[in-house]
């Protein structure tokens, strides 16, 4: 039996470090998961997320999501991949219309 000389801290975090869900259902439907690197840029900003909606097939319905921002409602930054897949590199920073998209729940 371990007896404490004090309690365990409180699970706090860090004031600069950003909140980070490791799952993004948005309001849409669509699911969103990271990336295991980087994707594209988009804006200057890697592509963190890919999402896709569930039962609808074709490059149109999925999207990509470069930044997630907290709040009393969560949102993310969301690109249609259509458009961010347009062009002669996936690595070139492109300036697309970002489309801001509630999350329906939030996972971190």
């Amino acid at each position: 039996m371990l007896k404490l000389t004090k309690p365990f801290p409180r699970e706090t975090q860090s004031p600069a470090a950003a909140p980070s869900p490791w799952i993004l259902p948005l309001e849409d439907g669509s699911v969103g998961e990271p990336q295991p690197e980087h994707g594209p840029a988009i804006n200057h900003e890697p592509a963190a997320w890919s999402c896709i909606k569930p039962g609808v097939s074709g490059p149109s319905s999925n999207s990509l999501v470069s930044k997630v921002h907290s709040g009393s409602v969560w949102t993310a930054e969301l690109y249609p991949e259509s458009a961010v897949m347009t062009g002669n590199s996936l690595t070139q920073s492109r300036r697309i219309e970002v489309q801001i998209s509630p999350l329906a729940r939030v996972w971190h």
